[in-house]
């Protein structure tokens, strides 16, 4: 059952880079819940169920909450005095759609009487229950549906004349944590990290009858479940028991080389039932160090960095500043107007800013770098028809490629309605945002890492935060490779350029750019 996992009530979302300090970012997100709609009972005949998950409906409508043959187990109660007349029958859903039905002797009818009955429901099933006692251990977490307990007691007041199938509703009774660990400075790979989340709680007793929890035991290090696939980025879920007051409990991450971080949950954290808690943590050997922060406050095109290099083209216009910027009060926007000589300079429709000038912004093979900026697309104009023209909004680029062979490391496109990055010689080519459209007029954020060789040990990681988004998403990696498209000895430089290369016929487009940064990791 896939996604019950993913839909408790509550979400959020915190951003942390692990090195000696901690920075803390936070958000707060709530899902919504579902109603439910229930097939017409035959009275006499067996007891059957309906159910939804905090907000999914589980009929045969809508489906996708529940696995096949995922089973429950259920209790009947008289309504008016609470006795049990029925104690753990199996159901199960043999289609997964969310209606449940008893497959064996355990099925039970409606009282003959009339009188009316509750129904008390939980999951996953055990064939053994005593007094009403459900045991929670979530001392392993590798297969998280298993643990992950659901209670459902407000199907209540039904009888043989009842003139609807019982819908069971299910809330989660636990915790779910979720780190979303990235590799920073100095880390090549996430590949066999451990995570632990240390001294919490494993197992409790949970009351069929009440719906509540006695404290929890048997304290010990908790081992995460990894998943994910990616060298810079890795998921590590763990179901936990709730916990009031968790301030400051220890998670330890672990790499291969048995180097570990150590990260903290934030001030005020309690890990409430149904409540899913989602935190980035970004590894880091190092803190980085500033060697460029264009910021665009002095209202000038150079952001009164001597050095910083706007436009060529001859148009008025071709760079001008703006406000207010991504941060702060001021951005630069560039402009390129196609069929219009204004706009044309060094080859090509273009009006960009570089920083080839400033030998500390500049890479070289050897070089662990962090580079950050945000895009705006100004009144962007969809894509039209083929041919594509697709435009360049950032450069990692490499000096002297007509005459020394060198090339483009990497570039940002548009490309028709999509973001596109473009690796040197076309070696990667991928779009990671299929339609900006709904981004035109807001800033969008990246972050990009690259370790800088000639040899098969460098990397290039992209990163973006869209508007309402709180963290850095990782969009794509490409690793173990040469990435310094050129040859120092020959005279190249790597450097960074920015603003609007490249136009469809007919169009005219403008970016503002802003907070152009870069660091050093190693």
């Amino acid at each position: 059952m896939n996604k019950r996992l993913t839909s408790f009530l509550y979400q959020k979302t915190m951003a942390v880079v692990l090195f000696a300090l901690l920075i803390i970012v936070y958000s707060c997100r709530k899902d919504d819940k579902g109603s439910n709609s229930s097939p017409e009972p035959t009275p006499g005949r067996q007891v059957q169920f309906t159910s939804s998950v905090e907000g999914e409906t589980g009929t045969k409508a809508t489906g996708n909450t529940w696995e096949t043959n995922d089973n429950i187990g259920v209790f009947m109660k008289k309504a008016s005095d609470a006795s049990v007349l029925a104690v753990n029958k199996k159901y199960t859903t043999t289609t997964g759609n969310g209606n449940f039905t008893a497959q064996t002797s355990d099925a039970f009818s409606y009282p003959g009487d009339g009188s009316a009955i509750n129904f008390v429901a939980y999951y996953p099933y055990k064939s053994t229950i005593a007094g009403n006692i459900y045991k929670v251990d979530v001392s392993s977490q590798s297969n998280l549906p298993a643990i992950d307990l659901m209670y459902a007691n407000n199907a209540t007041g039904f009888s043989q004349g009842s003139t609807t199938v019982p819908n069971l509703n299910f809330a989660h009774q636990l915790a779910r944590v979720n780190l979303i660990v990235q590799a920073g400075g100095g880390i090549a790979s996430l590949n066999g990290i451990t995570v632990s989340f240390q001294d919490f709680s494993t197992q409790a007793d949970f009351d069929l009858n009440t719906g509540t929890f006695a404290a929890g035991t048997n304290p010990a290090n908790i081992s995460a479940n990894i998943s994910g696939t990616a060298a810079a980025e890795r998921v590590a879920s763990a179901v936990l028991l709730p916990i009031t007051g968790a301030t400051n409990k220890k998670v330890v991450i672990t790499l291969p080389s048995g180097e570990s971080f150590t990260w903290l949950l934030p001030n005020g954290t309690n890990l409430e039932r149904g409540k899913n808690y989602t935190y980035t943590v970004v590894l880091q050997k190092s803190i980085p160090v500033s060697i460029l922060n264009v910021d665009y406050e002095s209202g000038t095109l150079n952001s009164g960095i001597t050095g910083i290099s706007s436009s060529h083209a001859t148009a008025a216009d071709a760079n001008y500043m703006v406000q207010a910027g991504a941060t702060g009060n001021y951005a630069i926007a560039h402009k390129v107007v196609y069929g219009d000589n204004a706009y044309y300079s060094d080859g090509a429709y273009r009006s960009e800013s570089d920083a080839i000038a400033l030998t500390a912004a500049r890479y070289a093979p050897g070089d662990e770098r962090r580079y950050e900026f945000s895009v705006l697309l100004k009144d962007w104009t969809p894509w039209l028809s083929d041919p594509i023209y697709e435009t360049n909004i950032f450069q990692l680029k490499v000096s002297g490629n007509s005459t020394t062979d060198s090339g483009v490391p990497l570039q940002l496109r548009a490309s028709r309605n999509a973001l596109r990055l473009r690796y040197r010689d076309n070696i990667r080519v991928v779009n990671f945002l299929s339609d900006v459209r709904p981004y035109v007029n807001q800033w969008i954020h990246f972050r990009i890492d690259a370790k800088w060789t000639k040899d098969a040990t460098g990397y290039i990681r992209t990163f973006m935060k869209l508007p309402g988004q709180n963290d850095f998403k990782l969009v794509d990696e490409k690793t173990n490779y040469d990435t310094f498209a050129g040859d120092p000895a020959v005279g190249n430089i790597g450097y960074i350029k920015w603003g609007v290369y490249g136009i469809q016929e007919g169009l005219t487009r403008i970016t503002y750019h802003d907070d152009i940064r870069i660091y050093k990791l190693n």
